[in-house]
């Protein structure tokens, strides 16, 4: 983008910002993670390490490693780096589609996926017309490998089962995301919600909460139907909060894919309102997602679960809310259109 344009989405996101702040269901200051600082240089040095930053880099992108700290304050130093790791990775990767042309072609998009993780069909080279040398998107690959081998070794057979399922939807729902692009077809309200849901990549996030907390959640409640419930309540939360906060640089960039822009496009509203509509859309999901866990803890207590049961799925749930709060990060930072860094829109911590 130009100055002048720069200019006029920060212009915009200014002044989404500026009204919505006062209706603001979430924390706007949150605890953060005391260990910020290590986890910035550890990170720097794995980007550096897998080549998905120039060696002379001094800075982390973005600042992943403070979405991280916000939004896994608990987390041990090793916890926190992979979570920041993780979170890099989801940058990086998210910028193939959001700035490439595989975003708008769903047979090249699932191509490059199945490059980028190492997927067993998947070719070593990325397909013709993806916009991604071979050097980087085996840089990626080799990330992600190291990523998922630090994650397996964490999580047990259950965690890793829900946490591959997750994974899964979050690559689905990109190649959903770049089918409405080829087609050049918006999607409704209730499409978007249940795509966005996984583009976050909210969901595998969540599941790291549990190493973060280091608690492990009873073996049944991963198919009970209220952890599914606050897992989507929580990712819809994070993505629809991100979206807020990116609105005026999707629009700018002609995407389609963002609440605040499906909301003005069906109600015919300016972007500050369909911004506070926004708003009241998350407002009502945190209150389903606390009365789900009030009624998740109290049919434990019935249940007669054990304390040490209790204990961890409450901490559990404090975490998703910990999670959450990482929000308070989008009103103060320009990849959104308010201040630095003003070359991205979405990914990360949601």
């Amino acid at each position: 983008m130009s100055a002048s344009a720069l200019g006029a989405v920060a212009e915009v996101s200014v002044s989404v910002r500026d009204a919505v702040l006062p209706h603001w269901p979430l924390p706007l200051k949150s605890e953060v993670n005391p260990l910020l600082p290590q986890a910035g240089d550890d990170h720097l040095a794995w980007l550096k390490r897998f080549g998905l930053v120039a060696p002379e880099c001094r800075t982390v992108p973005l600042h992943v490693h403070e979405v991280a700290s916000y939004a896994f304050p608990h987390a041990g130093q090793d916890v926190l780096n992979l979570l920041t790791d993780w979170t890099g990775w989801f940058f990086h990767f998210d910028d193939f589609l959001d700035e490439g042309p595989a975003g708008n072609a769903p047979d090249l998009a699932r191509t490059l996926i199945d490059c980028a993780v190492g997927r067993p069909d998947g070719s070593p080279s990325p397909p013709p017309g993806a916009g991604v040398e071979p050097s980087v998107l085996e840089c990626t690959r080799q990330a992600y490998e190291d990523l998922y081998a630090r994650t397996r070794c964490r999580m047990s057979p259950a965690q890793l089962r829900v946490f591959d399922a997750h994974m899964d939807a979050y690559f689905e729902a990109l190649i959903e995301e770049a089918a409405n692009r080829h087609r050049n077809t918006p999607p409704g309200l209730s499409d978007y919600c249940r795509i966005r849901r996984f583009t976050g990549p909210a969901p595998p996030q969540t599941d790291l909460i549990e190493l973060a907390e280091s608690v492990r959640l009873p073996y049944a409640f991963y198919d009970s139907a209220e952890f599914h419930e606050l897992i989507n309540a929580a990712s819809d939360i994070a993505s629809w909060s991100n979206d807020v906060f990116s609105a005026a640089k999707e629009q700018a960039r002609g995407d389609m894919h963002n609440l605040v822009l499906v909301l003005a496009r069906q109600n015919a509203v300016p972007l500050t309102d369909a911004a506070l509509q926004a708003v009241a859309m998350i407002r009502a999901r945190l209150q389903a997602m606390e009365d789900t866990a009030a009624r998740t803890l109290q049919h434990q207590r019935d249940a007669a679960a054990s304390p040490t049961a209790c204990a961890a799925l409450e901490q559990w749930i404090n975490g998703l809310r910990c999670y959450l709060a990482h929000c308070a990060w989008y009103v103060d930072h320009t990849r959104y259109g308010t201040q630095n860094d003003a070359g991205h829109a979405r990914g990360g911590a949601s």
